[in-house]
């Protein structure tokens, strides 16, 4: 973000998504939250679209998000693999407005 922030870009918008049905990893419960951020630049808006993984230790009572983008899908599947392999993770994307 701050790369895009010194090519003067700015966050215009935040949306998140229906989150995926929750699955179990042990004594976790996970969830995928799709996101699209919309950024305001030089050249018009951009668009990134990934999403973020809400892990509950307490049965859902409280949820931890990461972002799987600055994560990185192959961290995650480490860290949770029998969860990962029952969650759908959208394909990030970036693209621009024309």
């Amino acid at each position: 973000a701050l790369l895009m922030e010194r090519q003067g870009f700015t966050i215009d918008k935040a949306e998140l998504s229906s989150p995926s049905d929750t699955v179990s990893d042990g004594d976790k419960l996970l969830s995928v939250i799709p996101m699209r951020l919309t950024f305001d630049g030089p050249l018009g808006k951009l668009y990134s679209e990934s999403s973020i993984l809400g892990i509950s230790n307490d049965k859902g009572k409280t949820w931890t998000f990461i972002s799987v983008s600055q994560t990185g899908l192959d961290e995650i599947v480490k860290l949770f693999p029998e969860a990962t392999r029952k969650l759908a993770f959208p394909i990030k994307k970036v693209y621009q407005d024309n």
